[in-house]
C-alpha cells in the first residue's frame, strides 16, 4: 500500500465476527433502499416528478454504494487479511467517494428542487420535469465520479484505515496534492451541507407563510383542487425535510471529523 499511509498503526487484529456485526448494520439499509425502489417505481407510473425521480436516484445509489463498499471489507473479514493490493484499494476507495458524493449530490438536488418549488412554483412545474431531474441526476453521477477517480490518477490518495480492514482518503497526508485533495473533497461536503440547511428553512418559512395565505384564498378557488396540491405539496416537502435531516445527521459528524483530523495533524506537523 501507500507508505505515505498510517496503515501500519495497525490497532488491532481482524476479526471476522465484526463482518458479521457490519452485515447486521448493513441489513436495514438494503431492505429499506429496495423497499423505497420498488415503491417509488410504482408511484412513478402515475406521477411522473421531479421529487419521485431524485428518491429513485437516491435509493438506488445508496442500496448500490452499500453493497459494492461493504463487499472488499466483507473478504477481509472472512480471510483474515486485506486481499486484492492497491487495485482493491482503489476500487473501494472510488466506490466510497462516488456513492458518498453521488448521493449527497442528489439529496442537495432534492433540497434544492423543494427550495424552486415553493420559492417559484409556476417556473418550477413548467420547467423542473422529470426529464430535468433525469438530466440533474446524471450530471451528479458524472461529476462524482470525476472526482472520485482523482486519487487513481495521482490527485489524492487512497489508504487502509486504522484497522486495514476499509480503503478511503488518506486523511492524514503529508504530501501537498494529497493534502489538498483532503480540503477539497471536505470542501464540497460543507458546501452541500449548508445548501441542504439553506433550503430546508427557506422551505419551511415559505410554507408557514403560504398556509396563511391559502386560508385567506380558500373562498375564492375549488376546495377540491385546493386540499389535493397542497397536500401533494406538503407530502414533497415533508419528505424531503426529512431526508435531508438523515443526509445533515451522516454528514455532519463526518465532515466536523475531517476538518479536526486536518487541522490536528497541521498542528502535530508544527
Amino acid at each position: 500500500m501507500d507508505e505515505n499511509s498510517t496503515s501500519v498503526l495497525k490497532y488491532q487484529e481482524i476479526q471476522p465476527a465484526q463482518g458479521i456485526i457490519l452485515g447486521i448494520i448493513a441489513t436495514p439499509g438494503v431492505i429499506g433502499n429496495a423497499f423505497a425502489i420498488f415503491v417509488t417505481l410504482q408511484i412513478l407510473q402515475e406521477q411522473k416528478l421531479s421529487p419521485n425521480i431524485f428518491v429513485l436516484s437516491l435509493a438506488s445509489i445508496d442500496l448500490f454504494g452499500i453493497i459494492v463498499v461493504c463487499i472488499p471489507t466483507w473478504l477481509c473479514y472472512a480471510f483474515g487479511a486485506w486481499i486484492g493490493g492497491d487495485e482493491l484499494c482503489n476500487f473501494q476507495g472510488f466506490m466510497t467517494l462516488f456513492c458518498s458524493l453521488g448521493s449527497g449530490g442528489i439529496a442537495t438536488s432534492m433540497a434544492v428542487d423543494r427550495y424552486l418549488a415553493v420559492k417559484v412554483p409556476f417556473w418550477h412545474r413548467r420547467t423542473v420535469t422529470a426529464k430535468m431531474a433525469t438530466r440533474v441526476v446524471v450530471a451528479v453521477y458524472i461529476i462524482s465520479a470525476f472526482i472520485s477517480v482523482l486519487p487513481i490518477v495521482g490527485f489524492g490518495s487512497f489508504v487502509l484505515n486504522l484497522t486495514s480492514t476499509y480503503c478511503t482518503v488518506n486523511w492524514f497526508a503529508t504530501e501537498l496534492k494529497d493534502v489538498v485533495f483532503s480540503y477539497l473533497f471536505a470542501s464540497i461536503g460543507v458546501t452541500l451541507v449548508f445548501t441542504v440547511i439553506f433550503c430546508n428553512v427557506n422551505v419551511i418559512i415559505k410554507l408557514l407563510k403560504k398556509q396563511e395565505k391559502t386560508r385567506a384564498l380558500s373562498a375564492q378557488i375549488d376546495r377540491d383542487e385546493q386540499q389535493k396540491v397542497k397536500t401533494l405539496e406538503k407530502q414533497f416537502s415533508r419528505m424531503m425535510i426529512v431526508i435531508s435531516t438523515i443526509f445533515l445527521i451522516c454528514w455532519v459528524p463526518f465532515m466536523v471529523s475531517v476538518s479536526q483530523i486536518q487541522i490536528f495533524f497541521r498542528f502535530l506537523e508544527t
